[in-house]
């Protein structure tokens, strides 16, 4: 990526902190880091930044700019430079790096438009052309640059929402990308988001769902029996049946487990069934970006809403939207005999720490909240495959039909 840019027409800088400006013209994680790295290092003069990072002073005012449009940096009176304290978390925390950079960046009411773009009027344009576009579209609407301006400015912005989506792909002490050494999950077994979608093919295979505690106890990185749990899927016996729930073992799951790595979540959501229809809902917004589904946990237990009404308690929830969906909840592991303590039904609570643990749901104000930027990070397909994002999306539709049926009115 190329981290200068011509604009020479726009002296002097656009304070980034200005709403009517609100552009950023960084497009570098390295420079970004280097940047914060020498302001932790006690370097504040901005042309001592610039020597340091052996870039010209106008590259390193753009990218102290956008750090400190993130709130990572801050500019005394005097015009030098320093971290602010989350800056101070990220430069002493690389591990954090990423978690803090995301939640920065979609913070920034400039980025929820862009979301909201991409919601709204872009749903149905891959990546990375719809994220392009939504910074396009946004950035117009937030400012008053020129055309060619503009687009300089998307390409930035789009970049940096790439190291966002994508965080888990990048070595965040370098800004490098990370050796490619992992192709798309491989697994034995049919994975559920697959079996549901190829259900419209007229498949007569019944669908068995379950919510083993081998799940929280794989997210946990406890001793699971492996050969028990090696597959995704199961073959009912004497059954026209196939049930799902389990987390396929094998030495690339559980070195995602044990790397707590944030394909954890993908893995998750493709396997196992009441986890993806809770991220099908919690992803769920309407065009003016409202949430149509919220999860509580309060003292009258863990809830299911949809536009302000509830559900229910999460599992019988859960298992009624299922049934709607021809969906068949089973209370047994079917290939395990003795039915031993991992494949005990979770309960609700535990159903709750496994979407934490797998880092795909927050606490909001009120409620648990889908984390920022999942659909835009499952987006991507190896191969041509539909998506992570695609495969929930059609679970949701069937979600939505069954909820607008009349008898749900």
């Amino acid at each position: 990526m190329n981290d200068s840019f011509d604009d020479s027409s726009e002296k002097p800088q656009l304070d980034l902190l200005d709403p009517i400006s609100e552009a950023p013209q960084a497009n570098n994680l390295g420079t970004l880091l280097a940047l914060i790295d020498q302001l932790h290092k006690g370097t504040h003069e901005l042309s001592a930044i610039a020597r340091a990072m052996e870039v010209d002073p106008r590259t390193a005012r753009y990218y102290a700019d956008f750090a400190r449009w993130l709130g990572l940096a801050i500019m005394e009176g005097s015009g030098e430079w320093g971290l602010s304290t989350e800056g101070q978390r990220f430069a002493l925390s690389a591990p954090a790096r990423p978690r803090i950079f995301a939640n920065a960046l979609f913070s920034r009411q400039l980025v929820r438009t862009v979301h909201e773009l991409k919601r709204a009027e872009l749903a149905d344009t891959p990546e990375p052309a719809a994220t392009r576009e939504a910074c396009r579209r946004a950035i117009t609407a937030h400012t008053n640059l020129a055309a060619a301006t503009v687009d300089r400015r998307a390409s930035a912005l789009a970049a940096m929402l790439g190291y966002a989506y994508n965080r888990q792909d990048f070595d965040w002490t370098t800004g490098q990308p990370l050796p490619q050494s992992h192709a798309a999950l491989s697994f034995e077994g049919q994975s559920f988001l697959s079996a549901f979608s190829a259900r419209k093919f007229s498949s007569r295979t019944a669908i068995w769902i379950g919510l083993p505690a081998q799940l929280l106890l794989f997210l946990r990185s406890e001793p699971l029996p492996q050969k028990r749990w090696q597959r995704a899927s199961y073959d009912v016996l004497d059954q026209p049946a196939r049930w799902f729930g389990s987390i396929p073992l094998n030495p690339t799951t559980l070195a995602l487990a044990s790397k707590k790595s944030p394909e954890l979540a993908t893995l998750i959501v493709t396997c196992n069934p009441y986890v993806a229809m809770i991220m099908a809902m919690l992803t769920c917004c309407d065009r003016a970006g409202r949430h149509l589904f919220t999860l509580t946990d309060d003292m009258y237990g863990v809830r299911l809403w949809w536009r302000g009404q509830e559900l229910g308690p999460l599992i019988d929830a859960l298992n009624e939207l299922a049934r709607t969906l021809d969906l068949i909840p089973a209370a047994l592991v079917p290939h395990c005999r003795d039915q031993s303590d991992d494949c005990h039904t979770l309960k609700a609570h535990e159903l709750l720490e496994v979407l934490q643990r797998a880092r795909l749901v927050r606490h909001g104000d009120t409620a648990l909240v889908a984390r920022e930027g999942l659909l835009d990070r499952w987006r991507n397909a190896p191969d041509d495959l539909p998506s992570l994002t695609e495969r929930l999306t059609e679970l949701r539709e069937a979600i939505l039909q069954a909820l607008n049926a009349p008898a749900h009115g």
